[in-house]
């Protein structure tokens, strides 16, 4: 960790989920911004027995894309694990780490395949993230001074895929300074609280109250 704590005009960024590829790169270029710090924690770490620095911006990159499978063939443990990993845990670390937040801080999480496709085989990790894109809008509807967002990278080639024997055939990978990118976009955007931002998406029309968010249709 960087002496750079004592300094307070620089920013704090907290990485949970250090051990994935995502947040690994992006701590890499945090760090290599001028004006920010980091800290980093492994995926299931408990803040009731550690306790953060102030943060100006959390991000959670852990999760797991397992079990493969149907509903009806999966193991039901695994298929409960699941939900937990991508969904309830992070949403026990936000609890536990937003009263050590800074005004106007940020928290990102990390979104799943498009939720309006279905993805059978992949039920239980596109449940969890569908439910972890909706609590950013709801935990944004309860705080004044924090904004929640999902980010969703698209296929990033990384090492959770080979838990699946998922390949790259025919497919492109999102580049981590892309992620990096619309990262930084985001927390500078003052209207991004509770929306889903793809890697595909810009900022050059202003945000609706329903852009980017779960919704049956944008009209209603």
């Amino acid at each position: 960790m960087s002496d750079l704590w004592m300094w307070p005009e620089h920013k704090h960024c907290l990485i949970i989920g250090c051990g994935s590829d995502i947040g690994k790169e992006l701590n890499k270029r945090f760090r290599a911004q001028s004006g920010w710090w980091t800290s980093e924690y492994r995926h299931n770490v408990n803040f009731c027995s550690v306790q953060p620095s102030k943060w100006d911006l959390a991000i959670i990159c852990s999760g797991t894309v397992k079990p493969k499978g149907v509903f009806w063939d999966i193991d039901q443990e695994e298929f409960d694990q699941t939900i937990k990993s991508n969904a309830l845990t992070p949403l026990r670390q936000i609890r536990q780490i937003y009263p050590y937040r800074k005004p106007g801080a940020s928290i990102c999480v990390f979104a799943g395949s498009n939720p309006n496709k279905p993805r059978p085989d992949y039920i239980a990790y596109v449940l969890s993230k569908i439910l972890l894109i909706k609590a950013m809008e709801e935990l944004q509807a309860s705080s004044n001074d924090c904004q929640f967002f999902a980010l969703g990278p698209g296929y990033v080639e990384t090492k959770i895929h080979q838990d699946t024997g998922e390949t790259s055939e025919g497919r492109v990978s999102t580049t981590h300074d892309r992620i990096y990118e619309l990262l930084t976009a985001c927390i500078k955007e003052p209207q991004i609280g509770g929306r889903n931002i793809h890697v595909r998406d810009d900022f050059s029309n202003p945000l609706g109250p329903d852009t980017y968010k779960l919704r049956r249709s944008e009209s209603r």
